[in-house]
């Protein structure tokens, strides 16, 4: 077992999901600011306003992704470290077993910070997380499969 290539997989898949789940939650964020601010003819609500929102917003994203995804992302990373251990490589049928895991890691988390009455319901919750972790996971695949296949002579 090569330790590097391992750690680059639990890297690439813990950090680089974080990545990509920031990056949605804050361009989702950012977009509902815009719009909030800028579409509207508010006088109390300036697009200046907006984009100074717009510059901090990354950094409550990654706290947000964090919070809502620490243990899938973990799971998932752990996984994918074992599929390399036992395969040589990440097989991309494994990604889709780790999914329904990632999903059940979500699901054992819990959600705290919705408000209850405010909250959709789990099921709803449920597709949302897996129709945004399956590329997610997906995309970290095929950049630890790029490093992998760069790595062989």
């Amino acid at each position: 077992m090569d330790a590097a290539a391992m750690i680059r997989t639990f890297l690439v898949f813990f950090v680089g999901g974080l990545l990509l789940t920031t990056a949605a939650i804050s361009v989702y964020m950012i977009g509902d600011t815009v719009s909030l601010y800028c579409l509207h003819d508010d006088p109390r609500q300036t697009c200046g306003d907006a984009l100074f929102f717009a510059s901090v917003l990354p950094l409550y994203g990654a706290v947000v992704a964090m919070a809502v995804d620490f243990l899938p992302l973990l799971v998932g990373a752990v996984l994918a470290v074992v599929g390399r251990a036992v395969y040589g490589h990440v097989p991309r049928w494994s990604v889709f077993a780790i999914l329904p895991v990632c999903v059940l890691a979500y699901v054992m988390q819990g959600s705290s910070w919705y408000p209850g009455e405010d909250a959709p319901p789990l099921s709803n919750r449920l597709l949302i997380f897996a129709a945004f972790q399956t590329p997610c996971l997906l995309l970290c695949w095929w950049w630890d499969r790029r490093a992998y296949e760069r790595s062989w002579p």
